[in-house]
């Protein structure tokens, strides 16, 4: 009876903490699609839509796959992304990249040393960056023009800590949601102001 009731005990140990785990993750989710539904990239989204090209650099293999993703989302609007190879060939950069070019980096923790080398480099060519990070005190967001924040969060599978980046696919498709909302905002700006102009 003893060893029945503590098993018992055990077990509801183990599915309130799987269940607490699971409500954090659905939390951190709900918490950074808020973030970045209630933030104004009109800052970001005039860089873009100023530049001559855009450059997209993933620091990883899932840092790449964001990369691809925001490739595919944003080609539906007309805007290309350019990828650089996750080994960069400067050489090539210096002789194809103007300062009418831009940037952006994808990176989570924006400490590793090719990531900051890539930004460092930008800096000293003059070629504005936007940076994504997870983390707000970083050396690539500081170097960065522009900076995209998310937050994750970590849960265990077996025992190992894994570090959820999931939600930045969610962030892709309201990014590019939002473009498509700041493009039409322009699209309504310049045909006001032409029919004023006609009125004159």
């Amino acid at each position: 009876m003893k060893v029945y009731l503590k098993m018992t005990v055990e077990s509801n140990r183990d599915d309130l903490s799987e269940n607490n785990a699971v409500q954090i993750l659905c939390d951190s989710y709900i918490n950074a699609i808020h973030k970045i539904r209630d933030e104004n990239f009109d800052e970001i989204f005039e860089m873009m839509f100023q530049a001559r090209r855009i450059y997209i650099y993933g620091s990883g293999q899932v840092q790449n796959s964001i990369a691809k993703e925001l490739y595919r989302l944003f080609s539906n609007e007309g805007v290309y992304l350019y990828p650089l190879d996750h080994t960069v060939n400067y050489e090539a950069l210096c002789k194809n990249m103007k300062q009418e070019d831009l940037v952006m980096i994808i990176t989570l923790s924006g400490k590793s040393p090719e990531t900051l080398k890539l930004a460092k480099f930008l800096n000293m060519q003059g070629i504005p960056f936007i940076s994504i990070t997870k983390l707000q005190q970083n050396p690539v967001a500081m170097l960065s023009n522009a900076s995209i924040f998310f937050q994750t969060s970590q849960y265990e599978i077996i025992s190992k800590a894994i570090d959820s980046s999931s939600v930045l696919f969610l962030i892709c498709e309201i990014l590019a949601l939002k473009y498509q909302n700041f493009i039409k905002k322009k699209q309504e700006q310049a045909v006001s102001a032409g029919e004023t102009g006609d009125q004159e």
